[in-house]
């Protein structure tokens, strides 16, 4: 299984190009990468989201 990284706005950038091998390897990314820029109600349009999801081969 291959994991992928997905806006929730539907655009793309450099982590969207990224493939994981696992969903904790995707999600560790994301921890690390955005974890420590997140999480104020008023930055929240400041800041890109993710949904991690498997990706169809």
């Amino acid at each position: 299984m291959t994991f992928v990284l997905k806006r929730l706005d539907g655009k793309e950038d450099l982590y969207t190009l990224k493939k994981f091998k696992s969903f904790n390897e995707a999600y560790d990314f994301l921890e690390k990468t955005i974890g420590q820029s997140c999480c104020s109600d008023t930055d929240f349009e400041k800041y890109f989201y993710y949904d991690i999801t498997e990706e169809n081969e």
